[in-house]
């Protein structure tokens, strides 16, 4: 019709047929437009015309959610996983643990107590031991075997590394290639059985824990010192500031290198108790007096509660002799004896 209202129909419906890419009359007359009557051609355009606008619509919407997951998905793991990385590349002399099942996850809690970051590695995509970020630990999702992963766990940066995935093969290949990865790296493995520590021994790991030698141990522990190892399991088990046995290291550098026990007054600064001393050369020195200097790679062991050692790691590491108002106290005072 040459009638406004039939032209605006008209231009519907070809903008209809258009947009949803259908065809023009050519394509959608052949055999049943010509064949309608006026009245009929009117309806067939409107229904026409509103069908292929709501189908192209539900199209349009149905296509665009899919498309919205599957980017989001992915972009929003891959944005996480790239935060993850670098929070863990701004850390040094962490932990790494590979393996953050029912073991992995004990071992884990256990470090964070100790008061070092942790870095947990599973083959995972979601966080297994549902421990937080604020309590120092990180999950990386990702096979620990491969060198790429570790390489994001920050191996080359980490003071330590304990392997205990489920299979002897896969704790071996894990411990040869941190050990290439950092030579400095202390590596503790768990051993599946007992053919399997010489081998892991052989390719870098500095201990290894057999889980049924250990717990024979125990059960042996248990029937001839029962009390002892109550005592010490309830120590280790405490959740509060409870004293277990702790080691401090003299690294090279560090001010306290040189100084004696009695200079550094570390029982009286901090209240840790130390009972002896491992030497470089593997001698343990018990019961160490005031007057024994330190030297690098001795290993001071003491009782302390995590939260305490640190305080001793920090006068290892300055190597001073008085807190500042001691000092400040004694600037105009000549030194004696009696200060220490």
């Amino acid at each position: 019709e040459n009638t406004f209202p039939g032209q605006l129909l008209l231009s519907v419906y070809m903008t209809a047929i258009s947009i949803t890419t259908v065809g023009y009359g050519d394509a959608v007359r052949e055999f049943t437009y010509d064949y309608f009557e006026p009245s009929w051609q009117r309806a067939y355009n409107i229904w026409l015309s509103v069908y292929l606008i709501i189908a192209y619509l539900i199209i349009l919407y149905v296509n665009a959610n899919f498309v919205a997951y599957l980017v989001e998905s992915k972009l929003t793991e891959t944005l996480q996983r790239r935060g993850m990385v670098r929070r863990i590349g701004r850390l040094s002399g962490h932990m790494i643990v590979c393996g953050c099942g029912a073991t992995g996850n004990v071992v884990i809690k256990e470090l964070i107590r100790t008061g070092a970051p942790v870095v947990g590695v599973d083959l995972e995509k979601k966080n297994p031991t549902r421990l937080k970020r604020k309590k120092g630990f990180t999950f990386l999702s990702g096979d620990a075997l491969d060198e790429r992963v570790l390489a994001d766990a920050g191996v080359r940066k980490a003071r330590g590394l304990v392997s205990v995935l489920p299979d002897a093969s896969s704790n071996l290949y894990l411990t040869l290639t941190a050990a290439l990865a950092n030579g400095d790296l202390r590596i503790v493995s768990r051993s599946v059985d007992l053919g399997s520590t010489d081998k892991l021994a052989f390719v870098g790991a500095s201990d290894t824990v057999t889980p049924a030698a250990a717990a024979g141990r125990r059960m042996v522990a248990e029937m001839t010192a029962g009390e002892t190892t109550g005592f010490l399991q309830e120590m280790l088990a405490d959740t509060g500031e409870s004293y277990r046995v702790e080691e401090c290291r003299v690294a090279p550098g560090c001010g306290a290198v040189g100084r004696t026990l009695g200079e550094l007054r570390i029982g009286s600064r901090t209240g840790v108790a130390v009972f002896a001393i491992l030497t470089a050369e593997g001698e343990t020195i018990f019961n160490p007096s005031g007057d024994r200097a330190l030297q690098e790679g001795d290993v001071l062991l003491g009782l302390a509660s995590p939260s305490k050692i640190l305080k001793v790691a920090r006068i290892i590491w300055s190597g001073r002799t008085h807190r500042w108002w001691a000092f400040w106290r004694g600037r105009n005072r000549p030194h004696t004896e009696g200060d220490e």
